[in-house]
Parts: structure tokens; sequence; C-alpha cells
């Protein structure tokens, strides 16, 4: 039903939002819905749920152990360096604070931008202990 929505509407984002969080959370195809969620912000940049989701989505893509499997491809071995994969949660924290600040009073999104700021200050310190 999305997919002929967004046929006739390719740049509604509330449509790309709502088949973005099917494919995440439902069918488990990641690399799809994020793909998905950057376009219904690229349609409306200050979309909350659309940044709060990709957000999620990129920490917990990135924390998996250091491996990140690029939109489109099909080999899941793709490890990344240390400092690459600091970039990508610093992805993740941007997007955390992009959806605060769309939506300042959403708990949730308020208490996960902390805890990733957190973890990455915590990264940060393992790094420079090294």
């Amino acid at each position: 039903m999305y997919k002929r929505v967004l046929e006739v509407t390719p740049v509604h984002a509330n449509t790309l939002y709502n088949y973005a969080v099917l494919l995440d959370t439902h069918l488990q195809r990641k690399n799809e819905a994020e793909s998905l969620y950057r376009r219904a912000i690229d349609m409306e940049a200050r979309h909350a749920y659309a940044l709060y989701n990709l957000a999620v989505l990129l920490e917990e893509k990135y924390a998996n152990e250091g491996v990140f499997l690029p939109p489109g491809s099909s080999n899941s071995n793709h490890a990344l360096t240390p400092d690459i994969i600091r970039q990508r949660k610093q992805e993740a924290g941007l997007f955390y604070q992009r959806a605060a600040e769309a939506d300042p009073r959403d708990a949730t999104t308020l208490a996960d931008y902390a805890a990733a700021s957190v973890r990455a200050l915590l990264d940060e310190l393992r790094t420079n202990v090294k």
C-alpha cells in the first residue's frame, strides 16, 4: 500500500516515515528504512519522529561491534576503522539533537539524546586513554 501511495506522492514526508517504520520495526529491513527516514527528513527537515527513529536506527547499526552495512550492500562484513565508527556514532548523535530541537517537549527523545551524548563522551574518554 505504501509503495502505491509513494508512486502518487513520492515526496510526502509522513508516508515516507510510516513506510520506514514498517520496514524498520516489523520487517527488519534496516537499510531500506534508513533511506526512507532520510528521504522523509529531506522533505520535512523538522520531522521529529523521522529524526528520532533515524538516530535510533543509526546508533543500533553502528553500535553492532563496529560493523556497518552500507545501504545497498549485500555483504555484512564491511568492518570500518574506529575513526569512521566514531564519525557514524556522531552522526546518530546529531540526529538525536535535531529531533530534540524539533520537539523539545518529547521526554523520550530528550532522554535518549542525553544517553547518546553520555555514551559519546565515554567513547571519547576510552579513545583518549588508549
